[in-house]
This record gives C-alpha cells, structure tokens and sequence, in this order.
C-alpha cells in the first residue's frame, strides 16, 4: 500500500508512514496506479479523484504543481452514495389538478351539454334536451317505486316483523280519566307493546300476534295456512300447546249440495281458480317472467316522452328573475304551445307507435302464455284484443281530427334555472290557469308557491342543504288560511329512491272545521286547542319507521309508534299436537282443558291492571268457571 500524504509504499497494515509519519488516513482502500508507460515529456494532471502528495518537510510545495509520471502517484476512489429518485413536485401536483378536472367535468357533464346546446342550439332543442333530462329523472323514480312493488310480489316468500306502541300524553290523561272510574289508571297503556310476525315459505304462511307490557311475558295467538292441502291450524300458545286444525281446501268437495243444487267450491280448494293459484308453486317465478323489469319500464316511459315532445315546438322563450316570497333566481322561461290539431296529431302518434311496438307486444305473449297455462276450456287473444282496442280508439280520434282546429288549446310556460333544472311550471287549458309551481333558490335558501286552478294555493319557504329540506307552508283555500304545513328533514334524493323519510306536521286552522260544516263554537273550540298531526318517517329497503302523533298545542295527546322489518323467511313446521275444529265434542274437550283462571294469570303476568282485570271477571264470571259453561266468550 500506499501512503496517502507522499505517496511512499508502506508495509501492508501500517498505522503510520515511514517516510512522513502521518497516520495513514486511508486503510484498506486500493489505489489506482497510474499508466506503467508514459511518454516522455508528458505530464499527468491531478483529478478529481487523485490526492496530491503534501509538503514533505523542509520543501515547499509549488502551486499547480505536476509531478513526473514515471513515479505512479497514488489515488483513493470515491464511491458516491446512491441518491434517490423523487417523482418532481411539478408533476404530482400536474397529475392531481388533471384527475380533480375530470371528476368536475364528469359530475357536471349534464351542466356543460346543456350550456353548449344553449348557446349554440335553438330554444327548442334546449327545451327538449331540459325537459328530457328532467322527466327521464321522473320516469327513473317511477321505475324505482314498480321496483320495490314487483319485489314484494314477485319475491313474496320473507319474514316480516313489527310492533305497535301507543304513546299516552298526560293532558289526555287527565282528558280521559274524566270519562273513567278515580280507581282505573291509564299509566300502564304506554308500557304496552303489540308485536306481529307473518312468515311465508313453501306455500305456508305463519302469523304471530303477541301482546306484552312492559317486561312481562307476552300473550300470544298463532295461525298457520297451509296452502298445499288447504288447512289453517290456531293456537294460543300462552294457555295451551295444542292447535285447532280446520280444513279448507277439499279437493273432492261435491259441486253440488243435496238438492242437486250447484255451490261454489271451497275457496282453497284445488279445483278453484284461486285455490289453484295460489298452490302452483312455479307462479312467482312466473310472474317474474311476465312482469316487466323497472329497465324495461324505464325504457318505454323515456320512449313515449321523446315522441311527443319530438312534435312540440318552443314560440317564446326569455331571461328572466323568478321572485317568490323575496327569494329571487334569474332562469330562462320557454314557452309552447299546443293547438287542437296538434293535441290529436300527438295522441295518434303515441296509439300508432304503441300497436306497433315490439316490448309491448312481448309483454303481452307473456302474459298470454301463462294465461293459456293456467285457463282451460277459455280461448283468449290478448294481443288481438289490445289492438282492436287501439284502433277503436284511433277511429275516434280520427274523426274528431276534422273538426280539430289550429286555435291554441294549451300551452306551458317552463322556468329553467342555469343549472338547466326545471324549477316550475305554468300550464293553462283554454285561456284558464290549471296549475303553477316554481321554486325559487337563493344559497341554501328557497320559496316555494303553488296553486291548482283558483281553488287552493300552497305558499312557503325554508332551507336546503343537499338533498334535505325544511320549510313551512301555508295552505290557502280561496283566499283564506286553512292549515299549515311543516316539512323537517325531508329527504329528496331518497324519496326518489321509493323511500319516504321526514317530520311532517300539519296544523289545522279554525276555518277549515268552519268549511267542513262544523258548528261554529265547536270550530272555536277545536281552533283554540290549536291541534296537530304529525307523521315521522324514517324508511330503508329492509327496514321501517313511523310515528303518528297527536299535539295540542306542542304537547303530545296521543301517539302510535310502528316499527317494522323484513328478512329472509324460516322454514315453518306444521303443527303435530291438533284437534279437529270442526268436530263439536273435541273442540269441547280442548276447551275443557282451559281453565278462566289460567287466562286470567296470564292476562296479570303480562301487566293488565286490575281495574282491567275486574272487568274481565265480570263478564268471564267466577274464576273458578270452567270456560266450557260460557263458549261464547271465544
């Protein structure tokens, strides 16, 4: 090795220098050697990764010096650290604002095409392209609303379960202890609780009613249809495990009675219609094929409304402010309007193009089919039917089509926010207003006005923030106050959804009892009261909520609480432990095993005060009666 200040070959490991004595600052490092032949004459310039030999004692060093390159001058290598490679500031934050663009231009897709065919289009083809996108919102809810009720009728096998709870103020307390015995108190109504349960599956249905208060154990009764064979088995679980069973669907049952007279056959029975519908297992599957889908309904409606707008034409159209209740917005106005003419050419179309349409005529094959399944002896043409019906229609519309003149018959003013919403509407029918509405938003402020004819007008105002609003509204009729009306956290984009979620609160007004008919110190009466009724929704695909409340004033009279939810159905068992409902002498021997005692302890486990309980006794009689003394108490 090296020394690394004057260059002179020290031993290998040696911690200092022979020559200089300086402590070797490099260890364990190779030095590059320079070239073993140079020319002579020639120089070798230090680099950057070269060491320059240091003064030896006694000599000054030159500046720039150079050194003969006969003599190998000694270097230490340097091996730079590995740096890391840094995505450059500028095109993260190029990536972001592009990704942001996007988004925006997605979101706001339906804002930039309705601009674009405002400026560049006519006022038509922008009415078109606002009323399209508006009703097609419509047409979805529509379709969204079929949706849950096809599901529900289609998908019928599920467990449904819910409660009721009455909710007793105390000024209807006192308002009812007035009518009662001192001795009879009412606490105990609010801590009753009534619970239902209706399970479908495999063409049998259970239903379960049970009544409890408070924490006490409940009573309940149970039925079960079997709509297989036709047979209904009752119990009331609480005093006795065994089930009545009653038979309804006999399927040899004579058509006619002794007389030779003809009756109907059992309603469940097997050879009736209904008794055979309701056993054919493959029917909701069925129903599923011929009922069409919310898509396809979807489509047809969106189908129909590009037809008939295609034969409307915009006559006016301006900027203006809408102004309701001092909240303002600027939005275009258009208006069309539609002769006699028009109206009968519109309608003729919409007749012509629904003979003729493809998804209509597959609808009803469907339902032809399962028809034909299902109706024997009964040829039907349904197809051929509908469209006799069509032409019937178009024959009448025809004929009135001659006497149809070009004279405006209607006409509707539409009010389009810059957003391209439709924010109202003004539509009359042979001169006379029919309807208008408009809402007018400012920030998260807004008015709404409403009035159908010269009969009734529905003014207010509130707030939105996102999908949900809040606001009060008077309800006018022919130029006085009659109710008002308080919406609180109404949610818009769920109702669109098929889900009714809110506080809605009305408050009658003494003239609406006055225009009712009712006498006027009674109105006086009630107005002072200054009742009101309140429904609170709160409502999910498999879950819901609602309480109707009665106030006087602002306090609460009398409530009714609901809760409900579905889940996927159990499998229900068929009773083994039963007697036969309709045979006299076993019914009595059920009935014998029930003693009036037994209910009436389980009438007290379940909390039934006994004021309630005295009462009972009374009719009931002696506790100790057998109930076979009196059946017609059950």
């Amino acid at each position: 090795m090296f020394c690394s200040y004057c260059g002179k070959e020290i031993a290998e490991g040696a911690a200092f220098c022979d020559g200089c004595g300086k402590a070797t600052a490099v260890q364990d490092v190779p030095v590059e050697e320079a070239p073993a032949t140079v020319m002579a004459g020639e120089t070798t310039v230090l680099s950057e990764n070269m060491i320059p030999p240091v003064q030896q004692e006694g000599h000054a060093m030159q500046p720039d010096a150079v050194f003969p390159t006969e003599e190998p001058v000694p270097a230490v290598e340097m091996v730079p650290a590995p740096k890391k490679r840094r995505f450059p500031l500028k095109w993260l934050i190029a990536a972001v604002v592009a990704v942001a663009a996007v988004v925006a231009l997605l979101l706001n897709m339906s804002t930039i095409v309705g601009t674009v065919i405002k400026t560049f289009g006519s006022d038509t083809d922008y009415y078109k392209y606002v009323e399209l996108k508006t009703v097609k919102s419509g047409t979805d809810t529509v379709a969204d609303y079929y949706a849950l009720i096809k599901e529900s009728f289609t998908d019928n096998e599920k467990k449904v379960q819910g409660s009721f709870r009455p909710v007793l103020g105390e000024d209807a307390k006192e308002l009812l202890q007035d009518y009662l015995p001192a001795e009879m108190k009412l606490d105990w109504l609010n801590d009753l609780k009534i619970s239902y349960t209706g399970n479908y599956k495999d063409n049998v249905l259970l239903f379960e009613l049970a009544v409890a208060v408070a924490d006490g154990d409940p009573l309940k009764a149970i039925a079960i249809l079997n709509s297989t064979d036709g047979k209904v088995f009752a119990a009331l679980p609480s005093v006795s495990d065994t089930y009545l069973e009653f038979g309804m669907n006999d399927a040899t049952a004579p058509e006619t009675d002794g007389d030779g007279m003809a009756v109907a056959p059992p309603v469940m029975s097997t050879n009736s219609l209904l008794g055979e519908w309701l056993t054919d297992p493959e029917l909701a599957d069925d129903l599923r094929e011929v009922l069409p889908t919310d898509k396809e309904l979807d489509k047809l409606l969106d189908r129909y409304l590009a037809l008939v707008l295609d034969m409307v034409e915009v006559s006016a159209s301006k900027d203006t402010t809408l102004s309701i209740e001092g909240v303002e917005q600027t939005c275009t106005e258009s208006t069309i309007t539609i002769t006699q003419k028009q109206c009968s050419d519109i309608l003729i179309a919409v007749l012509n193009e629904a003979k003729t349409d493809k998804d209509i005529k597959a609808i009803i094959a469907d339902v032809q089919k399962l028809v034909e399944e299902r109706v024997e002896g009964e040829e039907i043409d349904l197809y051929d039917a509908y469209t006799k019906a069509l032409d019937e229609a178009l024959t009448s519309l025809k004929d009135a089509e001659n006497e149809a003149t070009n004279e405006t018959f209607a006409a509707m003013t539409t009010y389009i926010s810059k957003q391209h919403e439709i924010i109202g509407r003004r539509i009359t029918v042979a001169g006379t207003e029919v309807l208008y509405y408009a809402t007018a938003q400012k920030g998260s402020a807004f008015a709404t006005e409403m009035t159908v004819g010269n009969a009734a007008k529905l003014s207010g105002k509130g707030t939105k923030k996102g999908d949900v609003v809040s606001g009060e509204y008077d309800v006018d009729v022919q130029g006085t106050v009659v109710a008002k009306l308080t919406v609180k956290d109404f949610d818009e984009g769920k109702a669109e959804d098929g889900y009714l979620n809110g506080t809605f609160r009305i408050t009658p007004k003494k003239a609406l009892f006055e225009m009712m008919g009712m006498d006027e110190d009674a109105a006086l009466m009630i107005g002072t009261y200054d009742p009101s009724l309140e429904f609170v929704m709160k409502n999910s695909k498999n879950a819901s909520e609602m309480a109707i409340n009665l106030y006087k004033d602002e306090s609460l009279l009398f409530g009714l609480v609901s809760e409900g939810k579905t889940s996927k159905a159990d499998k229900v068992e068929i009773p083994e432990n039963t007697v036969d409902g309709t045979d006299e002498e076993a019914l009595m021997n059920w009935l014998e095993q029930i003693e009036g005692d037994t209910v009436e302890e389980k009438l007290r486990s379940i909390g039934v005060p006994e004021e309630i309980m005295d009462v009972l006794e009374l009719l009931l009689g002696s506790s100790s009666e057998s109930v076979t003394a009196r059946p017609n108490v059950y």
